[in-house]
């Protein structure tokens, strides 16, 4: 008896893909309060999930604008619809931004304005930077007469957040005090009648340079108890407050 044996030989071969995703969701950022910053994800495919979403303007696109009130670390799912690879930046937000403004005295024409800057900090390590070439928290200049803007930019040194504040001030024109004194010759127990010829003027405060008189009103009358040259000083001031004074002898 033959044995027949029959022998078949099957050969087969197959690929296998491993598919790898590269994910880089960029260097860790720092911001201010109320800023916003683009968070920047580069990988080797198309599909990208941010998450927490809540203050990015957009989840699925590897470019967001990210607008946190507080610290955050954001995670970037990157997929080819396969496979997933995960990345995340950290967003420091911080707190203590300056909350700038100033205050300014002494507004008259000629006078040194005074500019006192307060940053709303507790913290004292602080720039300021003012429009008119100076810097300090207190300062003062000379401003021209009329409308001024005047900016402030405080710096918070220990984590850079700036803030500006604009202004304007305006500066007054000075009263122009001048008065008549009759003939300037009177005897003496005869009544001086001065006459009033300032401009921009609505207070006047005349001392008749006796140690004894003196006065309010606009046009006032005065008579000398002793003789003598006696020097006349009128005060004048403005609707705004701005003083001048000026003296002529009697």
């Amino acid at each position: 008896m033959q044995l027949m044996v029959c022998q078949l030989t099957i050969s087969s071969s197959d690929t296998i893909k491993v598919n790898e995703l590269i994910i880089d969701a960029g260097v860790n950022l720092e911001i201010c309060e109320g800023e916003s910053v683009e968070l920047n994800a580069v990988g080797n495919s198309s599909l990208f999930t941010w998450t927490p979403s809540s203050t990015l303007s957009s989840a699925i696109i590897n470019n967001p604008q990210a607008t946190p009130s507080t610290s955050v670390l954001y995670y970037v799912h990157h997929s080819d619809g396969m496979c997933t690879a995960v990345d995340s930046v950290f967003v420091t937000v911080h707190n203590d931004v300056p909350n700038a403004t100033f205050t300014a005295t002494n507004l008259c024409d000629g006078d040194f304005t005074s500019f006192s800057a307060n940053s709303g900090l507790t913290n004292t390590n602080n720039s300021y930077v003012w429009s008119f070439g100076q810097n300090g928290q207190v300062v003062n200049t000379i401003l021209n007469i009329g409308n001024n803007n005047i900016s402030l930019i405080i710096e918070n040194l220990n984590n850079s957040c700036k803030d500006t504040f604009e202004q304007n001030i305006e500066i007054f024109p000075n009263p122009v005090p001048n008065f008549l004194m009759g003939d300037g010759v009177a005897c003496l127990g005869e009544s001086i009648d001065f006459i009033d010829i300032s401009s921009n003027t609505t207070i006047w405060n005349y001392d008749f340079g006796d140690g004894a008189g003196g006065s309010t009103v606009q046009h006032p009358n005065y008579t000398y108890t002793t003789p003598g040259v006696f020097s006349v000083t009128l005060h004048a001031a403005s609707d705004m407050g701005c003083e001048v004074s000026i003296i002529k002898d009697v």
